[in-house]
């Protein structure tokens, strides 16, 4: 299992508490900016945690930063979502935030939805590391890796949504451009289908779930290969990413083959079966030998899979020769295998629900766009009156003329005074 890295930044200059109450006190009023300063003080806090937890060194596999970075991640992202309602994207600090893959490069913005998208990526980051900690040989542990890993895909959807509508997407680091966003949400989910395709082996289900679970998950593992040997990503990020989708593409092709030859089976087409077998076999043939260079305990996931399907490939290549003798139809003759996908992006609701009044802090300034149509809609009711005065006036001009040709009183004035 692969995690995201996380981004690491540069302190910013300037307090960001200081930098909020000038805002405020410029674009509302100097007591709405002290109103709200124990606010600002509690934005600054979590960015300092947030910024100090991004810039530790690299996790080692088996550390976690736990659940605390998490909740400050989670609570840092709203509040920056509450801001951006109400304020202007450029409230005066600039962020800067470097490449996850490559540290040397970096990227400064002005706009709070920068620091919102880096946040979240971080956060993605945070709960792809806590899924590959879990004890997947365990029914609970299997399961909350599977929910971690859609965590992650959903967050980093709201990290491109996000990237997409900013003035400076065309701009930004390679780990945020929407390729790569795609392409890691792409490696997450995939992780999740693993998780499902092993809690359903485990629980003994039918064959050809298990082909489809597998199928979707080598499916998966292809359309992120692709992006990662593709530029921008090629040569970019390490090379344990696009190696790794290509030695589970190649297990999870096979393993879907060797489920649906035991359908065959079932149904007596032992010639189909071998077919599918002989296939199944020379996938994770090719899995082992690209992960020679892997960990031993990770080369012994291929390898494993393949001494389960060559061992039972060989027994029923034995059996169809002795026995059956049905014919074995080369590979391109079988029909294709279906996909059964179970996993999906689902960002946690304690990311997406509102925001409570009792959870916002800004509740009492009005949105900056609101602050924005009711400017618009003062100009246009200032613009009405004005034009009704003018109608009246020329009406009441036409209307003194009319009775000034008719020889009638013309005005108020002259009824009052008896002028003719």
């Amino acid at each position: 299992m692969l995690a995201i890295p996380s981004k690491n930044c540069d302190l910013p200059k300037t307090p960001w508490s200081k930098t909020l109450s000038k805002y405020v006190s410029s674009v509302y009023t100097p007591a709405l900016a002290s109103q709200h300063a124990a606010s600002f003080v509690e934005i600054e806090s979590h960015q300092k945690a947030i910024y100090a937890g991004a810039n530790q060194p690299p996790k080692q596999l088996g550390v976690s930063s736990g659940d605390e970075l998490r909740v400050m991640l989670v609570r840092y992202s709203r509040l920056l979502g509450a801001m951006e309602i109400r304020f202007d994207s450029d409230v005066g600090s600039r962020f800067v935030w470097r490449d996850a893959f490559k540290k040397v490069e970096k990227q400064g913005e002005t706009d709070l939805r920068f620091e919102r998208a880096c946040c979240l990526f971080n956060l993605a980051a945070e709960i792809s590391h806590t899924a590959i900690f879990q004890q997947r040989s365990q029914a609970d542990g299997i399961k909350q890796a599977a929910a971690y890993f859609q965590q992650a895909a959903g967050i980093l959807e709201m990290v491109e949504l996000v990237v997409g509508r900013a003035p400076w997407a065309g701009r930004t680091t390679v780990d945020l451009a929407p390729s790569t966003l795609r392409a890691l949400r792409t490696l997450c989910v995939a992780q999740a289908q693993r998780c499902f395709y092993e809690k359903a082996v485990a629980d003994a289900l039918g064959a050809k779930l298990l082909s489809g679970l597998a199928m979707q998950a080598a499916k998966l593992y292809s359309e992120a290969l692709a992006t990662f040997r593709a530029p921008p990503l090629a040569g970019h990020i390490a090379p344990i990413y696009a190696d790794a989708c290509s030695w589970n593409h190649d297990m999870y092709l096979g393993l879907a083959h060797f489920h649906a030859a035991s359908e065959h089976g079932t149904a007596y087409e032992h010639g189909k079966q071998v077919a599918r077998l002989e296939f199944a076999t020379a996938r994770l043939q090719a899995s082992v030998a690209a992960s020679a260079s892997a960990g031993r305990e990770l080369r012994a996931v291929y390898t494993g899979a393949l001494e389960r399907v060559q061992f039972t490939c060989e027994q029923a290549q034995k059996d169809n020769r002795t026995i059956y003798q049905d014919p074995v139809p080369p590979y391109s003759k079988l029909p294709p295998l279906d996909t059964r996908g179970i996993a999906k992006p689902a960002a946690p609701a304690e990311l997406t629900s509102p925001l409570t009044q009792a959870d916002d802090p800004f509740k009492l300034l009005v949105p900056a766009d609101v602050k924005q149509q009711l400017a618009r809609y003062d100009e246009q009711a200032q613009a009405v009156l004005e034009s009704l005065y003018f109608k009246m006036e020329e009406a009441s001009a036409e209307g003194d003329a009319v009775l000034r040709s008719a020889d009638l009183p013309w005005s108020l004035q002259a009824v009052e005074t008896g002028e003719d």
